[in-house]
């Protein structure tokens, strides 16, 4: 369990504060907030420079958007949402057992469920995709009603409310030594929840941090910084490696048959405004709890610079929209082509021939006159000559640039092209999911990074003997004994004992394989006739429709005796 820690000296909490302030203002100085914002921005469909915009709308000129680059971003996420990462927990020694491995994935895969966490991943995903960055995070509380605390997962909507250690190397993040979620809340608000806490004339921290108590608001901060703690490390004679923090007392002397120092790491979260510490809590572990999916990465003269997929398409894009607004002003000036009359056709008509463009008169009159002693010819309109080719061949361009450089070609896109064959096509898609697969991997890197934090909390939080929801594989839940003493004084199911260690598989959905499962068993035995008595029961149990596993039951029953047989040996046979 986690309890809160006892308050800082008014000492300690200035120097806490002082640390936390600067490292803040550091974090806010590495980042590349405005052109992520930019990105954002775009893909969002604000892609006309303001200048340029307000210029066009002073004279009634259009400004059009044809968004493709959210296609484009939307085309990357979905295949995401399509292909789930799974963790999978497996045993890595000091006493650890495939058993209590099954365990471990089964509760993460619950954890994952109760906190909806597939839609965290997706969101920080996206992010990443339109902008370079996106965040979620690990925290732990307490059951409703209950002492025993549970581990979650939740998303962070606005990554910009994240600052990161910008010192990071590690393409997870997971060498951070410091991070903040920051809120902005209403001062009001925040005196509710935290009385006495300001004071009106409260001194205000400089040096870029003044900005944390306004009249109006006060930047909240949940603070994370990861510590070294001094230990020592112990073989002892009966082979096992122990800290001294985790015994009672120093071993005696001629149980050790060697000794060194070592230092562990603990992780100190602390809720603070720029002159209070209003929370403090200890957590056991060596990481950042705010997980982070990182996109393209750029180190330029020491700084790093992180970007998605819409960076690069801006310009294509907004050339696009030059070119596709173009086309539709020379389309809408085409009911306004002129007339061409004879001098003094029209005179006495004017007014009506002046709204010959815009109303729908019923005829259009005008003065029959003679040019060179001959009768001239009616008014006519000019015709319309058409949109130009040079116009045409600059939006086909423009529209080929943003497949080149975000990788994402027509095939990929569900739209016709020149491939004919299936072959073909799924080659140009393959083509298209390796150009943008490193968003994938960087997902799945983050998710692997959860796993390996959520694995390091599970003993310190689920610690005690208690019962515990699993998930299999297949979605089914069962209830586990964690911790159990028996009489004999061993443990049932220790989740304290041995290392853990997690492994990341992407793939579609176990709803999705088991519905192409079947369709695969049914063409096989439609080809195999002879084999379907000895594997009904199995197409049975895959089919999506009420009383299958019940038809999967009495099928199996009809099974050959060798069959049956083959069936109830162990699998070690």
């Amino acid at each position: 369990m986690q309890e809160e820690s006892k308050k800082p000296s008014a000492k300690e909490e200035k120097a806490i504060l002082e640390k936390a302030l600067k490292r803040y203002a550091i974090g806010v100085e590495g980042e590349d907030a405005e052109e992520a914002i930019e990105d954002i921005r775009f893909a969002m469909g604000e892609q006309w420079p303001e200048k340029i915009r307000e210029a066009r709308e002073a004279k009634d000129r259009p400004c059009t958007t044809i968004n493709r680059v959210q296609q484009m971003v939307k085309q990357v996420v979905n295949d995401m949402r399509q292909n789930r990462a799974g963790i999978k927990v497996f045993a890595a020694g000091g006493g650890s057992t495939v058993a209590v491995a099954n365990i471990y994935s089964g509760l993460i895969r619950q954890i994952e469920s109760q906190s909806n966490a597939s839609d965290h991943y997706i969101s920080a995903a996206e992010s990443c995709v339109m902008s370079g960055k996106g965040y979620f995070r690990i925290i732990t509380e307490y059951e409703e009603g209950s002492f025993n605390q549970i581990i979650c997962l939740k998303r962070i909507r606005n990554r910009f409310s994240v600052v990161m250690d910008p010192h990071i190397k590690e393409p997870d993040g997971s060498d951070a030594k410091w991070g903040f979620i920051v809120d902005d809340m209403d001062r009001d608000e925040f005196d509710q929840k935290h009385p006495n806490v300001i004071g009106e004339f409260d001194d205000i921290p400089t040096g870029g941090n003044s900005d944390w108590i306004t009249k109006d608001r006060v930047r909240v901060a949940e603070y994370y910084e990861i510590v070294d703690v001094p230990d020592t490390l112990y073989a002892l004679v009966d082979g096992s490696v122990v800290l001294r923090s985790k015994l009672p007392a120093n071993p005696p002397d001629e149980v050790v048959l060697k000794k060194r120092r070592c230092s562990t790491k603990k992780c100190i979260w602390r809720k603070i405004i720029s002159t209070k510490v209003l929370e403090t809590i200890e957590y056991n572990t060596s990481y950042v709890p705010i997980i982070g999916v990182y996109g393209e990465e750029y180190d330029v003269e020491g700084r790093v610079y992180r970007m998605g997929i819409v960076r690069h398409a801006k310009d294509p894009q907004r050339i696009y929209n030059y070119s596709r607004t173009a086309v539709v002003e020379q389309v809408a000036l085409a009911p306004k082509a002129p007339f061409i009359a004879a001098a003094g056709q029209i005179d006495g008509f004017e007014k009506i021939w002046a709204t010959a463009n815009t109303e729908n008169h019923s005829y259009l009159p005008y003065n029959p006159v003679t040019v060179a002693g001959q009768a001239a010819p009616a008014p006519q309109r000019q015709p319309f000559a058409g949109v130009p080719a040079g116009s045409m061949a600059d939006l086909n361009l423009a529209s080929e640039e943003i497949k080149a450089v975000t990788g994402i070609y027509d095939a990929a896109l569900g739209q016709k092209s020149n491939e004919v064959s299936g072959k073909a096509i799924l080659a140009r898609q393959r083509e298209a999911d390796n150009a943008t697969y490193h968003y994938v991997d960087a997902l799945n890197r983050a998710i692997k990074l959860a796993g390996r934090q959520i694995v390091g909390l599970i003993p310190i939080i689920y610690d005690t003997e208690r019962g515990i929801r699993v998930l299999g594989e297949d979605g089914k839940e069962s209830l586990v004994q964690i911790n159990k003493m028996n009489p004999d004084g061993n443990m049932d199911n220790d989740l304290s004992v041995g290392k853990y260690d997690v492994s990341v598989t992407t793939g579609p959905s176990y709803e999705t394989k088991r519905i192409e499962a079947a369709n695969s068993m049914t063409s096989f035995m439609q080809a195999v006739p002879n084999a379907a008595v000895l594997v009904a029961d199995i197409l049975a149990k895959n089919m999506d429709w009420p009383g299958a596993e019940q038809i999967a039951n009495r099928l199996r029953v009809m099974l050959p005796p060798e069959v049956k047989e083959i069936e109830n040996r162990p699998d070690d046979m």
